[in-house]
């Protein structure tokens, strides 16, 4: 394969700046377009993970993710509350599949880091 230095100038080009990329957000509460994502969706389980540990329990399943007055997020399962936090409080990302969301947290009890991971309801369309 030829080396092709015209295309590799427009590829270069293309590519979002680092200073686009690098865009870190300390909560969610900073976040809004992952936060109107996460309101309403329904969700097939929710795990917790404790620390370092490498191994999820499940603490729900089949549920719904609220955002209330953009300040409080809720997971319900079967009518139970399962998990509950303050955005300013609370770090999140998507998985990398799309088919979850990472919460990340501080427990203020133990100060132990602690990561709820959601699971989407996937539909066939």
């Amino acid at each position: 394969m030829i080396f092709d230095i015209k295309r590799w100038k427009q590829w270069r080009k293309s590519k979002p700046s680092e200073k686009e990329t690098s865009k870190v957000y300390n909560s969610l509460k900073e976040n809004p377009v992952l936060l109107s994502r996460l309101n309403g969706r329904q969700v097939k389980y929710v795990s917790l993970r404790k620390g370092m540990e490498s191994s999820e329990t499940i603490i729900g399943k089949d549920g719904v993710i609220n955002v209330i007055d953009d300040t409080e997020i809720v997971i319900l399962c079967n009518t139970k509350v399962v998990f509950r936090h303050r955005l300013d409080r609370l770090k999140a990302d998507e998985l990398m599949s799309l088919a979850g969301v990472n919460l990340r947290y501080k427990d203020e009890v133990t100060g132990e880091d602690m990561t709820v991971i959601a699971y989407y309801k996937y539909y066939r369309q």
